[in-house]
């Protein structure tokens, strides 16, 4: 049945290489938004006997940064976790960020729960300057309010 496609879809490799042009299109695309993007090569098959050989894996993949983050609070879930909002990051460590992180998972003591907080509820963290025990002053953090974060198992 495959010899046949040589003769069913005799513009296949031309459509395939002429094709690239819109990958690059919305790679760049991507790209000006902050994405950090890997266009995945073409490979040709020799012949049609070997078109299984060649399938494609997608066009293109869009790389997203995640920040992790481990807390020494024993929660478990939002019902359990000890304050309204979760700290996300030092806010200056957000500012600076480029691109943004995709998301923030913060591990629970143990290592066995995450709070999950996503890029896209940023616009809703709240700016706080409180005492950083660790470091021993006074620093900006964001906040994430506890109703917009996702509480995962992750063992």
């Amino acid at each position: 049945m495959t010899r046949n496609l040589d003769e069913t879809d005799p513009t296949f490799v031309r459509d395939l290489l002429d094709s690239q042009e819109a990958v690059w299109i919305v790679a760049r695309w991507l790209s000006r938004r902050g994405n950090n993007v890997t266009v995945r090569a073409i490979h040709v098959r020799p012949t049609v006997e070997d078109m299984a050989d060649y399938a494609d894996a997608g066009d293109l993949e869009i790389i997203n940064r995640i920040e992790v983050k481990q807390r020494r609070l024993a929660f478990t879930s939002a019902a359990d976790y000890p304050y309204r909002t979760v700290t996300v990051d030092v806010a200056h460590a957000w500012d600076r960020a480029h691109p943004k992180p995709f998301a923030y998972v913060i591990l629970n003591q143990p290592g066995t729960v995450a709070a999950l907080v996503l890029r896209t509820t940023a616009r809703q963290w709240e700016r706080v300057t409180k005492h950083d025990h660790a470091k021993l002053r006074d620093r900006t953090f964001y906040e994430c309010p506890i109703d917009l974060v996702h509480f995962l198992r992750v063992y």
